[in-house]
């Protein structure tokens, strides 16, 4: 295992709350659909996908994943639906495959 320490980043995430599986898949599939849609998906970008719960420990229905994309100029990013670097969740629906 290796463990690697992030300096404070900026970030825009979605997370979704619920058993890990095929929809975190589909959560990534979203994501990367708005990123395209904003232009903020580049060659170079850095997008990471973050389980934060383990399910042994937490009920699977309580379990977080979050995606995320590190953000190296945040002055480029003028979507309203982005609070404090979460994507509103409701914003989902029309990127969803």
């Amino acid at each position: 295992m290796k463990i690697e320490q992030m300096p404070n980043l900026n970030t825009i995430f979605m997370r979704r709350t619920g058993a890990y599986g095929i929809e975190n898949t589909k959560l990534m599939a979203s994501f990367k659909k708005w990123l395209v849609s904003n232009d903020l998906l580049h060659d170079d970008s850095v997008i990471l996908g973050i389980a934060q719960d383990h399910p042994l420990f937490i009920k699977p229905e309580d379990c977080r994943y979050d995606v995320a994309l590190i953000v190296l100029d945040a002055n480029r990013i003028s979507d309203t639906n982005i609070m404090n670097g979460l994507l509103r969740l409701p914003q989902l629906k029309q990127w969803d495959s």
